[in-house]
């Protein structure tokens, strides 16, 4: 079984949508150039929205392979097809743990 990439239109927590909408805006921008993803950082920091998503830009323009990131975007279950943020999420999703 293989975790599929998904949108992160998908992600049923507002927070988790938030920030894989801006991990995958960086992750556009290390492939064609700009800077979107810092814009909207900055602007929904001087919203006063939450907690400071720049870190989030940061981490991924760090990465800049241009890949989908492991641990900021959103991935679906194989087995259920529920999304989640990050693949370790998505992995323990419908794992069941096998007992002696």
């Amino acid at each position: 079984m293989h975790l599929k990439a998904t949108h992160w239109k998908s992600l049923p927590n507002r927070d988790d949508r938030l920030i894989a909408r801006i991990a995958a805006k960086a992750r556009c921008d290390t492939i064609w150039g700009g800077c979107k993803a810092m814009f909207l950082a900055k602007k929904l920091n001087s919203f006063k929205h939450g907690s400071d998503l720049r870190w989030v830009v940061s981490q991924v323009y760090a990465e800049s392979t241009g890949s989908h990131n492991l641990a900021l975007e959103a991935w679906e279950c194989p087995e259920c097809g529920q999304a989640y943020l990050g693949q370790e999420r998505a992995w323990e999703c419908c794992t069941v743990q096998e007992y002696e």
